[in-house]
This record gives structure tokens, sequence and C-alpha cells, in this order.
């Protein structure tokens, strides 16, 4: 596991987009300057992970169509995952390229670990839009029954969101035969769900 400058570091604790799009703006600045990036205390590892970083920034938050807009791509990917999983198991092969694309367009590549800058900050932005959905999962419509109409308890939040994860990672990859592919996607998933709900408990036990 590699360790980044604490900017970067900084960037991919914080999951509202206002305040990543400032750090993603101060971080890529000095980054430009030489000088900068030494009084940083840039590394040649921070700079090697920035390339990783700036791409993944325009891929999940840059609508080219609509570039004043505020999106977020890969709450959409995620949740893309999670219908493949809950999906039947017609056009296997076809749905199993389709996941490996969206795993692609959020960095995620076979082989990848994170002993390595690109792969690790792959691995950490995961993590990031990850813990983004988990945060999306406290609204008592998330979870609830009839459509949403009966508000769900802490309770059903949790075992709800346990569930989930578990199906757009583990499951999905044993559903497709993709463990190897996903292997990457799979620890950022599990890290993140332990350490948001501050459990040693893995989503494979």
């Amino acid at each position: 596991m590699i360790f980044f400058n604490e900017d970067i570091t900084e960037y991919f604790r914080i999951t509202e987009l206002a305040e990543r799009k400032k750090l993603y703006k101060l971080i890529s600045s000095r980054a430009a300057d030489k000088e900068s990036a030494t009084s940083a205390k840039y590394t040649e590892t921070d700079l090697a992970a920035l390339t990783v970083i700036k791409k993944l920034y325009e891929q999940r938050y840059v609508d080219p169509k609509h570039p004043e807009a505020e999106v977020d791509v890969f709450l959409w990917y995620i949740m893309a995952l999670l219908q493949h999983f809950q999906n039947g198991g017609l056009f296997k092969n076809r749905r199993k390229k389709e996941i490996l694309k969206l795993l692609s367009l959020m960095g995620i590549e076979d082989g990848m670990t994170t002993d390595e800058p690109e792969g690790c900050a792959a691995y950490m932005e995961c993590r990031n839009a990850v813990r983004k959905y988990f945060e999306c999962c406290s609204d008592s419509k998330y979870g609830g029954k009839l459509l949403g109409l009966i508000p769900s308890t802490e309770d059903d939040r949790s075992a709800r969101m346990r569930l989930d994860a578990y199906s757009f990672s583990y499951g999905l990859a044993e559903k497709f035969g993709i463990e190897r592919e996903m292997q990457l996607f799979l620890r950022a998933v599990d890290d993140e769900y332990m350490d948001f709900t501050h459990t040693v408990m893995s989503l494979k036990a």
C-alpha cells in the first residue's frame, strides 16, 4: 500500500464535490509548477498518481455535453453493477463485458495492485465513490417498504446497505466468474464497508 502526500490523502478522504473540486484545482496547480510541487513535498509517486487522479476526476465529474452540471457518474456505475447482479443470467457474456467496461471507466484494470501509484490511486478513488454511495444510504426511503412509503429503520438501512455492497462486489464477481479481474475493486468495497460501518466483519463473512 502506498501513502500519498497529505493533499492527495485529503482529496481521497472527502466526498463532497465542491470540496473535492477546490482541492483538485489546488493539487493540479501545485503539480504543474516544479517549484510549487517541491514546496508542497510532492514525490514522484504523488505525481504518477496525479495522472490517474486527473483522468478519474474528468471521468467521474465532467459531463462533456453539460460541463457546468454537477454529476457523479461513478454512483451511476455502482448502481449499474448492482443491476447486473440483480438481473437474471441472460446474455451473460455480453453483460460480463459491460461489467468489465464499467470497472475500467472507474480506473480498475486486471493486474493492478496498491503497491503501484496508479493502482493505489484507482483503489482510493473507488473507495471514495463507494463511501459516497454509503452516505446516500442514510435516507429513510432507502430500504423502505411499499416503494418507500413506509420509512426504513436504521437496522433496515444497515442490512440493505450490506446486501447491496455484497451484491455489487463479491456477489457480482462470483456470478460472472470475474473474481480476478475485480480483485482491486473487491478490496476497495470491502475495506470501505468495514471502515464506514466501524466493523471488522468482511462482506465475505
